[in-house]
């Protein structure tokens, strides 16, 4: 089991990002998920390149510390995607003319009929999205990792911290296992015939 959170050997960095209506992003914590105040949601990338490209991804289980910022006992959907675009800090957009639909609200709520999603009604706590699938298709590169994107439909509100946490411990984390895909045996002549007998020359009498 590898764990990928800031503060262990095999957490090599990552990204986040918060991308909001009012047209500003920010990649320092807290990050935020929300449909009240104002649209925003968060994208998250971890770096995997010391995962064995022949792994076989038993589990991967995407874990986040969240705090919801609502008055009520109110429950809500938090949902995710993985990314299909490739991006970065100093280049996604959001919410402007010609943005690419993919990191927009507006194709977000078109593809949330496909999306995974954690029901929340809580404060300070653990909830955590099954990503063992995706997790597969980057590592056998089947698809690219971009990683994933969180956001909601309802009049809500959560924040999180990210991998810049003073707080390593509630920083996000990605809880993998996983073992060798399984090769092909190698069909051997040798392994279906019978170990062969020596001839001796007959002696004479």
């Amino acid at each position: 089991v590898l764990v990928y959170q800031n503060g262990y050997d095999n957490f090599i960095g990552g990204e986040i990002v918060t991308l909001s209506s009012h047209k500003r992003k920010n990649n320092t914590s807290p990050f935020f998920v929300g449909n009240h105040s104002g649209i925003s949601y968060t994208i998250i990338k971890y770096d995997l390149r010391n995962i064995p490209s022949d792994a076989s991804i038993e589990s991967a289980m995407l874990s986040l510390n969240v705090t919801t910022l609502n008055d009520d006992n109110s429950v809500f959907n938090l949902y995710f995607l993985p990314v299909n675009i490739d991006w970065s800090y100093n280049s996604i957009v959001f919410n402007k003319e010609g943005s690419n639909s993919e990191i927009s609200y507006d194709g977000l709520i078109k593809k949330i009929s496909t999306a995974d999603k954690v029901a929340i009604n809580l404060r300070n706590d653990w909830i955590s999205f099954n990503t063992t699938s995706i997790v597969q298709e980057w590592i056998t590169k089947k698809t690219t990792n971009n990683g994933f994107i969180f956001f909601t439909d309802s009049a809500s509100d959560i924040i999180f911290d990210g991998f810049d946490s003073n707080k390593k411990m509630i920083s996000p984390k990605l809880v993998l296992s996983f073992g060798k895909a399984p090769k092909e045996k190698e069909a051997s002549k040798n392994n279906d015939t019978k170990p062969s007998i020596e001839s001796k020359p007959i002696e004479k009498v």
